[in-house]
């Protein structure tokens, strides 16, 4: 499964080869801030391999890279919720912070929401922004999310308390015209 981003990037399981690649990008303070806990920095290559192994184990690839013909420089993630929200996923992403202001994540997100809603059948995709990062925030709605709420104070990270905003978008509003690549 490759989804074409544009001309020179594209969206892609992952390999254990990329380990060094997305360990040296994901490396970067300036990445980790706006993640989850569940992406230390500092970032290990072995982190990464860890994340790799289950990335790899998955039947339907949920977990996957960001990558150009030469190298890996970010993730893009659908995490699937349980339960009552079976129905619903979670998106993440990060990106190589010398590929910022390219254009590539806002043409990635429309990809990754195609594919939530086509091959996973998902109804609900949702996406949470640190009160510090309006760049996020800016790409969401540009592709479609509507902020539902903030949670106030809801996060601790890097010793600080934060707000953090909910980003949804359901099925029913997307209007599927991006292409499947």
């Amino acid at each position: 499964m490759h989804l074409r981003i544009d001309e020179k990037y594209y969206i892609r399981p992952g390999t254990f080869a990329d380990a060094v690649d997305l360990a040296r990008y994901g490396n970067n303070k300036e990445i980790a801030k706006n993640l989850r806990d569940s992406f230390p920095y500092p970032l290990t290559e072995h982190d990464v391999q860890l994340w790799l192994a289950e990335s790899i184990s998955q039947v339907l690839p949920t977990k996957l890279v960001i990558a150009n013909a030469e190298e890996a420089i970010g993730s893009i993630g659908l995490k699937e919720q349980g339960g009552m929200q079976c129905h619903a996923a979670e998106l993440g992403y990060w990106l190589a912070q010398p590929f910022w202001n390219r254009g590539i994540m806002s043409k990635a997100i429309p990809l990754m929401i195609n594919y939530g809603f086509k091959e996973m059948q998902l109804q609900r995709i949702f996406a949470y922004v640190f009160e510090w990062n309006p760049a996020s925030a800016h790409i969401l709605e540009k592709s479609g999310f509507k902020k539902e709420g903030t949670l106030r104070k809801d996060i601790i990270k890097n010793g600080r308390l934060l707000d953090q905003s909910v980003y949804g978008l359901l099925k029913d509003e997307w209007p599927g015209k991006h292409p499947e690549h």
